[in-house]
């Protein structure tokens, strides 16, 4: 018997975000959605990482050396890692890939053996694998907003065949229980 599901992808390692579909089948399991590409994410997520590194220090040598420059470069730094990387690149980047698969109405789509799917949680969790240090101001609202509903698991990317995180919130709750027994049952 194959089940969907439809609900949010989060911007989590799997690359799928938006809206986006999930088929499962007695074995198999299809992610179908807006997808950008591998090396698109790790220099978004990167320089994220990067730009809110820098913070901290420059706090604290406008601290020590009590020059307000380092104050200023600090805030600009913070305001441009989330006004736009974190806010402006999420929307952003996928609504492109979105336009573009609807365009040609081809999403990208991901299958993998349920055998594979690892460490699946309903709720928190979403955040790993480094995600936390690029938005980590986000993440305890984000898990507020994704109890009950937020089903986050390992499995392959298809293109590399490492595990990679997949994030899909879906509206009800008893769906997304059932998603999770769903996914572990293998």
């Amino acid at each position: 018997m194959t089940e969907y599901f439809e609900g949010a992808g989060w911007r989590t390692s799997s690359r799928f975000a938006d809206r986006v579909v999930m088929k499962i089948d007695d074995s198999t399991a299809t992610v179908t959605g807006p997808r950008i590409s591998r090396s698109l994410y790790r220099v978004w997520i990167a320089s994220m990482k990067i730009l809110l590194a820098a913070v901290p220090p420059l706090l604290i040598v406008a601290i020590v050396l009590w020059d307000w420059i380092y104050l200023v470069i600090a805030v600009a730094l913070f305001s441009i890692q989330f006004f736009i990387l974190a806010n402006l690149g999420a929307s952003v980047l996928w609504s492109f890939v979105n336009f573009m698969s609807a365009t040609s109405g081809k999403y990208p789509s991901v299958s993998f053996p349920l055998s594979s799917v690892k460490r699946v949680t309903l709720g928190r969790g979403w955040d790993r694998r480094g995600l936390f240090w690029a938005i980590p101001y986000l993440v305890p609202m984000i898990n507020k907003g994704s109890e009950g509903h937020c089903v986050t698991f390992e499995a392959p990317d298809g293109e590399t065949g490492k595990d990679v995180v997949y994030t899909l919130s879906v509206p009800e709750e008893k769906d997304a229980a059932h998603l999770v027994e769903l996914l572990t049952r293998a």
